[in-house]
């Protein structure tokens, strides 16, 4: 219940900025799932999406409103004076705010943070936090403080706000984690996977190096990301300060809030810290002013129906207070217009990087998905027919070309690979194009599976296998991820995606043609 009134609260046009901002980090969120599971990208993506589930969920919970103000240092007050002073008015402001919203919260705690700096904020369903600044003011501008405190509370702005705090907070520490740990495992598996078998230590420092720069700059992008994500939420967090200045004025206290604005504006220190994010976000004090004192004169202007309207003193002074309103009135309009303006330019370069992450994700996910389709051997006279039929249409070809027939005229009975030394052919990327020409050819002329099974061992079969790989391995560079697993695997042949761009159409029959010679599973694109 609580989560759908947070979202039907979230999904408003005053929102618009953070609803960009949830898309992005979602979309970033979830983009390293697909990256390391590339096999299975959509298994991927739903792992993504179940772990930021579960992480909104921690974020919502009591436990990330009690981590946030851990974080943040707001304590319990212990202070028998404080405590005797601040709790008969918030007591007030809390009653008025109940009767106004029966939906707040009755659980709702005061804590204080050590900032001499006069300000307060709310967060979550049940904290309101006060700096021990705040203590110089008097007790009815307080009470307007605290008023406007709990239209936050009342209108769930504070949910918003600890959303995407604390949701960053953890998108970070998950993301350090999970740098420090690939770059313990680029170490390890650097060492571990060294030519010859022995203990590169050379290679593993370098991957750990690599590591940590690659790290260095994920902690400016994450810096970036989250200052944008502060640009793209200001616009919304400035209405919802104009919306709370007019639930405190509902309740009774806009003279009173306004009284400790002004004071505010003569304050020599600044806020820290958390304080300062919030004041970051928060609409110029002078429109918030403003507006309160319109809110207060159209208010003092309608009741006083007792004050003679026709006397030169008040007429002048109506003359002049609707001056001074129609003045402040253009100057927020020109404010705004010019606010909008870069608010739109923000919003437009946000869709496009959304879009643009989007269809990279999802080209990726299509890129990476793999069609690999493991049949049955077929009977050995299913594979004499298919085999035979392959070389006619094979012969077709010779006899079309003329250049070839020349070229290839040694019969293919004369390879015999047995003759040849395979100890050359390594596992390794850096050591294993030995018989190239001869794969090619054998590639070129196909050779059918009982020519195979006949004058080849299964050794010799194994290693045609693995050269095929290699060439792959050389056409395309080392295989994705390598440096986390174990080469060797690649290089026996138990790597099996396959398409259209790996090899060419006669390597990929003699590949297949050599499958069912070892009695292996074929493959197919």
């Amino acid at each position: 219940m609580y989560l759908i009134d947070f979202f039907k609260k979230l999904f408003k046009s005053k929102n618009i900025g953070i609803i960009i901002w949830l898309v992005f980090n979602i979309l970033i969120f979830i983009f390293p799932f697909i990256s390391i599971s590339p096999n299975y990208p959509i298994l991927g993506l739903l792992c993504g999406i179940a772990v930021y589930v579960g992480t909104i969920a921690i974020v919502l919970s009591p436990l990330g409103e009690w981590f946030f103000r851990l974080i943040n240092g707001c304590k319990k007050i212990i202070d028998p004076r404080i405590i005797n002073r601040l709790t008969p008015l918030f007591n007030e402001v809390y009653a008025r705010a109940k009767m106004n919203d029966p939906n707040l919260s009755p659980n709702i705690k005061l804590y204080m943070l050590n900032d001499h700096y006069p300000n307060a904020f709310a967060l979550g369903r049940n904290t309101v936090c006060v700096t021990r600044g705040l203590l110089h003011l008097d007790d009815e501008k307080i009470k307007g403080i605290f008023a406007h405190e709990f239209s936050h509370l009342s209108n769930k702005d504070t949910d918003f706000l600890l959303f995407i705090y604390i949701g960053n907070l953890f998108m970070t520490c998950a993301f350090m984690i999970a740098r420090v740990m690939i770059g313990i495992m680029s170490f390890i598996l650097g060492v571990a996977t060294s030519d010859d078998d022995d203990f590169d230590i050379i290679k593993g420092l370098r991957g750990l190096i690599f590591s940590y720069i690659a790290d260095f700059f994920y902690v400016i992008a994450v810096g970036l990301y989250t200052k944008l994500g502060l640009i793209l939420v200001r616009h919304s967090m400035r209405k919802q300060e104009y919306e709370a200045d007019k639930f405190a004025y509902d309740l009774g206290y806009g003279e009173q809030l306004r009284d400790a604005l002004t004071e505010l504006l003569d304050v020599n220190e600044t806020p820290k810290n958390f304080a300062a994010n919030l004041m970051s976000t928060h609409p110029d004090t002078f429109s918030r002013i403003d507006k309160l004192n319109i809110y207060l004169f159209q208010n003092s202007y309608t009741e006083n129906i007792n004050f003679d309207k026709n006397t030169p003193t008040q007429k002048l002074s109506n003359e002049y207070a609707q001056a001074t309103y129609t003045e402040n009135v253009k100057k927020r309009e020109s404010s705004n217009e010019n606010s909008n303006i870069l608010y739109k330019v923000l919003l437009s370069v946000s869709c496009i990087i959304i879009a643009f992450l989007t269809g990279y994700m999802f080209s990726k996910m299509n890129n990476n998905t793999i069609s690999i389709k493991h049949t049955t051997p077929k009977s050995s006279q299913e594979q004499t027919i298919e085999q035979n039929n392959t070389k006619v249409n094979s012969n077709e070809v010779q006899l079309e070309n003329n250049n070839q027939i020349n070229t290839n005229s040694q019969d293919i009975s004369d390879i015999n690979l047995a003759s040849k030394d395979f100890s050359n052919f390594s596992e390794q990327p850096s050591q294993n194009m030995t018989d190239l020409e001869n794969i090619s050819y054998l590639a070129s002329n196909l050779p059918s599976v009982n020519f195979l099974i006949e004058n080849f061992n299964s050794e010799e079969l194994a290693l045609l296998r693995n050269s095929i790989y290699a060439k792959y391995n050389r056409r395309f560079q080392t295989p994705r991820y390598s440096s986390y697993f174990s080469r060797k695997t690649w290089y026996r042949g138990e790597y099996d995606e396959v398409s259209e761009r790996n090899f060419s159409q006669d390597e990929f029959d003699l590949l297949n043609n050599i499958l069912i010679a070892e009695g292996k599973p074929t493959i197919s694109r």
